[in-house]
């Protein structure tokens, strides 16, 4: 049996978070385990759910999407995070 992926999703709008919850929750492989508008409570919600996977709105209350990849980063390394947003450009950030 294999296990299932714990996603949280972190978006200041409660219609795309029941959307996305929807969508992922269809896939037997996947379970929503938590839900938040901010980032800051993404952050507090890790060690509770550990999750596998943190989809962050790229333009969320709280914490800046920049600052909460690199708080989940030092709070569970093994996390990954996928970062949508809205817009159509982006500016490419290099190192």
């Amino acid at each position: 049996m294999n296990e299932l992926t714990r996603i949280l999703l972190a978006d200041g709008h409660a219609v795309v978070r029941e959307g996305l919850r929807g969508l992922l929750e269809q896939q037997a492989e996947m379970a929503v385990v938590a839900d938040t508008d901010d980032g800051h409570t993404a952050l507090q919600l890790i060690p509770l759910y550990y999750p596998d996977v943190i989809v962050l709105d790229m333009k969320m209350l709280g914490l800046g999407v920049v600052e909460t990849i690199a708080a989940v980063k030092r709070i569970r390394p093994q996390t990954q995070v996928l970062v949508f947003t809205s817009y159509a450009r982006i500016r490419k950030c290099g190192r």
